[in-house]
């Protein structure tokens, strides 16, 4: 029974109907995303079946089908191809997370964590307990809450253990310029969560000196990051 939030009953029976509509609605939202869903992944098997030779074949059928839904949407082909793609895979990695979001029990921003989380799962067997558990927990909880869990629940699932998956995202290390507004620019660094929060802190620190609110040096040492993370995030010359 709904826990009475307005003193006058008239108002509260009015919010009352008012929640009641809006859960309706989302549902509904729900259950139509997925069924978009479920077309684009009906898309793409379309376009596997199309007779094709090589892997570029293959490419040139799904980008084909892409343009032919993005010119109805007005949305690029590459969009739509990354999206029969993730639709693609939810259909044939995750059908208990497909069916509760074609229920609308579960929203897109839930799916989309369910998939990213249990990404690194290949077992199929290891991934439907993974999906088991988190689907259960997605009908009764917000996206925000979900993720920790999800992640959590997926490394008790992985085939590759937390070590092994750091030194392959360490060969990912790389840099790139993002360009801003007002003759502004982001540059953004990906690395190995040691060194850049090190990064982030010294630089940080240099800011509060120029800014004059600190007296601390800029000066910077290896010598101030630990020795056991030195010796797993120490950075290639060649970087």
């Amino acid at each position: 029974m709904p826990i009475s939030t307005m003193t006058n009953p008239v108002l509260n029976a009015l919010l009352d109907d008012v929640v009641s509509t809006v859960t309706s609605v989302e549902q509904t939202i729900n259950q139509l995303m997925a069924v978009k869903s479920a077309l684009l992944a009906s898309a793409s098997r379309i376009a596997d079946d199309e007779p094709f030779d090589s892997v570029d074949s293959r490419e040139m059928a799904q980008r084909a089908v892409a343009t032919e839904i993005g010119a109805a949407l007005r949305l690029s082909d590459r969009t739509i191809e990354s999206q029969m793609g993730i639709a693609a895979r939810l259909q044939e990695t995750l059908p208990a997370t497909a069916a509760s979001f074609g229920a609308g029990r579960i929203s897109q921003t839930h799916v989309r964590i369910i998939m990213d989380a249990g990404e690194g799962i290949e077992d199929a067997a290891r991934r439907a307990r993974y999906e088991e558990i988190v689907v259960a927990r997605a009908e009764t909880e917000s996206a925000n809450r979900l993720r920790p869990f999800a992640a959590q629940t997926a490394e008790r699932f992985r085939d590759q253990s937390f070590t092994e998956r750091h030194r392959e995202a360490r060969e990912r290390r790389a840099t790139w310029v993002k360009a801003r507004d007002d003759a502004m620019s982001e540059l953004v660094i990906f690395g190995p969560s040691t060194i850049i929060h090190a990064m982030h802190d010294r630089k940080t620190g240099c800011w509060a000196r120029f800014a004059g609110t600190s007296t601390s040096r800029c000066r910077f040492s290896p010598s101030q990051i630990p020795m056991r993370s030195r010796r797993l995030h120490t950075w290639r010359g060649s970087d």
